[in-house]
């Protein structure tokens, strides 16, 4: 909760300048940005950290309102709770909220099954967050509805997008010829190194299928 004035700084410096060895001065905002990832390490029950967010969650404060939504990713037992201000930011214009409830339905992984129909119906929506793709293809065979959506990503113009939306068909069902098929093409892209290192990262994601690249990853461990 704690914020900074406009002397917290000034003070601090001209305080050690007196003071050499006084600790170096740490801003409140990042305070807060490694408090919110300590709570997604702890996972405390949403009825004990739940009642302290809701403010947040409605604070004209875009910086509280986008921490809120991190430790929503990290709650324990009860997290079901923190659902609908997720999904009702992915909705919100700021890209950075769309990002972040994107990214704690990812962290809650069978927890958010409740919205996964939600998730979906977002799919299609431009920008479409990279951890909300992620988060709906770990959801394997029971997000079958969301093929139509990730396969018309997987013929959009996004590279990213693409190969994203290849792994995430991938684990909804294994043998997706043309998900397998943009995979190995990224994979044997000598000319484009980003698309060879961002297909190689989410195929970290697949954890099932995939033993047809096998033979491409064992060529490209001697490159």
């Amino acid at each position: 909760k704690r914020r900074d004035t406009f002397f917290s700084r000034p003070f601090h410096d001209f305080w050690r300048g007196l003071h050499p060895k006084s600790p170096p001065f740490i801003a409140a905002d990042d305070r807060a940005t490694e408090a919110a990832a300590a709570l997604r390490e702890i996972k405390p029950a949403a009825r004990t950290i739940f009642p302290l967010l809701t403010n947040a969650l409605a604070s004209p404060d875009r910086f509280r309102r986008r921490q809120a939504l991190i430790v929503l990713g990290g709650l324990g037992g009860g997290a079901e709770a923190g659902l609908p201000y997720l999904i009702e930011a992915l909705k919100q214009p700021d890209s950075w909220e769309r990002w972040l409830a994107a990214q704690s339905l990812k962290w809650l992984g069978p927890q958010a099954r409740p919205v996964l129909s939600d998730m979906i119906e977002a799919l299609p929506r431009r920008p479409c967050p990279a951890n909300l793709i992620h988060a709906v293809g770990s959801f394997g065979a029971e997000a079958r509805p969301a093929v139509p959506a990730l396969e018309a990503k997987l013929a959009g113009k996004n590279q990213q997008d693409r190969l994203r939306a290849a792994v995430a068909l991938t684990q909804i069902d294994d043998g997706h010829p043309q998900a397998i098929a943009a995979i190995k093409s990224a994979l044997v892209a000598k000319r484009d190194p980003q698309a060879r290192r961002t297909v190689i990262w989410a195929i970290t994601e697949m954890k099932t299928g995939g033993a047809d690249l096998i033979p491409d990853l064992q060529v490209l461990a001697g490159d």
